[in-house]
């Protein structure tokens, strides 16, 4: 693929290249600069942003979005980027496509970047607890998970979710 540079659209003085380089020619106090200056990434959930300014207000812009959407087409409803390589920080046009959750889903599990149990960014217990979760040798019924949630702080669909395999299968 050959390296491309376009203007960012409703960010006047705002370019980004094939690469998911954002560059700049807006100067605070006077307008626009002779010449381009690459701006500075930060990261959310291992994502690189970019802070945009129209009319005075700031802009927080995921680069992939950004690239999508000035080099293909704007997202439809329900689509999601996916990073053909399995990994975040490479935003680069040829590595971007939309698609949707399912699809993924199915890019996380070919390239292993799937967070299962401790691993996940949103567990609440440990691989410990879960075991005596399903361990515990009353049948499954309402009082029961009402009773595990309190002790493990959880909700009662969590410890449903659990003893029924729905959620934690791999242990």
């Amino acid at each position: 693929m050959n390296y491309k540079e376009k203007e960012i659209a409703n960010f006047p003085g705002y370019t980004i290249d094939t690469d998911g380089n954002v560059w700049s020619r807006k100067n605070n106090k006077w307008g626009l600069r002779k010449e381009y200056k690459r701006l500075k990434l930060w990261f959310s959930h291992g994502y690189p942003h970019v802070s945009l300014y129209k009319d005075g207000k700031s802009y927080k812009k995921k680069v992939h979005h950004l690239v999508l959407e000035t080099f293909i087409r704007l997202r439809n409803e329900n689509e999601e980027t996916r990073h053909l390589d399995g990994n975040r920080k490479n935003n680069s046009l040829s590595n971007l496509a939309w698609g949707t959750a399912f699809e993924n889903g199915q890019d996380r599990i070919r390239h292993d970047t799937r967070h299962y149990g401790i691993e996940s960014p949103i567990a609440k217990l440990n691989e410990i607890q879960v075991r005596i979760i399903k361990k515990y040798p009353e049948k499954n019924c309402m009082n029961i998970y009402r009773f595990l949630s309190k002790i493990f702080c959880v909700s009662w669909s969590t410890i449903r979710a659990i003893r029924t395999g729905y959620n934690w299968r791999h242990i």
